[in-house]
């Protein structure tokens, strides 16, 4: 080999790790990322749930529509614009198909359940008999209720629409007959004179299920003042839940603090600090005796 060939391999070599010491080098991968679990907070809501239903001898056709759904929809959007207008306690109003939301988890909220029955009395009339009943879900306490007197509607025999829309108007004018009872129900749902919502920060690394255990053992801890927690906002670093009580702000923020040390389990206790509103999770082992 000759001494011109050495010199251009060992060039080669050089320039070849020089190169890789002078490669920039390589980014660390990104920290994984904390998924997080919002959850939102409970809300005032009124559901509507409308049942309207026929008796044997009697078609929906003969009504102007193909199907009670059609026929029932037409009735509650109705209702729904009614009440969004007079009952402005609720934040927010839904309609809702039965059998409805029957969970007693909602606070502050009610549902409105409308209960009918059309059927033909004859080939000149057909006959409406009609209930509601007002419900809080939080107790599911009735409010208010009334049956209505049966109501006869004339059939026009040269149009089913004609029909179906004297009955659907009668039906959605009942209800709003009501609306100085229900407005008396409305104006007296309020939540205690003495009562609180707080968003506290739980600080430190606490898992899903520790959390979960945490809001149990505050709900059962403080059942006194009516403590209920809801999670807002999940993360390993700083968890947020929404806390409430028939108490005011500083008396909770006072029982809270006076808890002292919640144990949550074997290796970890709950400590509310009243300077920052917070709760601090604290390993036991630390935990000066």
């Amino acid at each position: 080999m000759s001494v011109v060939r050495i010199y251009l391999i060992l060039a080669l070599f050089v320039f070849s790790v020089s190169a890789q010491e002078l490669a920039p080098p390589t980014a660390p991968a990104p920290a994984p990322i904390t998924p997080k679990v919002a959850i939102e907070i409970p809300k005032k809501i009124l559901y509507i749930n409308a049942a309207v239903e026929i008796e044997k001898g009697l078609a929906w056709e003969e009504l102007g529509v193909t199907s009670k759904e059609s026929f029932t929809e037409v009735i509650t959007k109705s209702w729904k614009i009614w009440a969004e207008s007079h009952f402005n306690k609720f934040e927010l109003v839904e309609t809702i198909a039965p059998p409805g939301v029957t969970s007693k988890s909602h606070h502050f909220s009610a549902i409105l359940q409308w209960s009918s029955q059309i059927k033909k009395l004859d080939d000149k009339y057909l006959e409406l008999s009609a209930e509601y009943v007002l419900r809080g879900l939080k107790s599911n306490e009735v409010l208010l209720s009334y049956s209505f007197p049966a109501q006869k509607i004339l059939i026009d025999h040269y149009s089913n629409q004609v029909t179906g829309s004297k009955v659907a108007s009668l039906i959605y004018n009942l209800l709003n007959s009501q609306t100085g009872k229900i407005k008396t129900i409305h104006d007296s749902i309020k939540e205690s004179d003495e009562s609180v919502n707080l968003l506290i920060v739980i600080r430190g690394n606490v898992s899903l299920s520790e959390t979960i255990e945490i809001k149990n053992i505050l709900q059962n801890r403080f059942k006194e003042i009516s403590l209920s927690v809801e999670l807002k906002e999940y993360s390993l670093k700083d968890t947020s839940l929404f806390i409430r009580a028939s108490v005011t702000e500083e008396k909770l923020l006072l029982t809270l603090a006076n808890a002292g040390q919640i144990p949550i389990n074997e290796q970890k206790i709950l400590l509310f600090k009243l300077e920052d509103k917070s709760f601090a999770i604290i390993p036991k082992e630390q935990i000066i005796k």
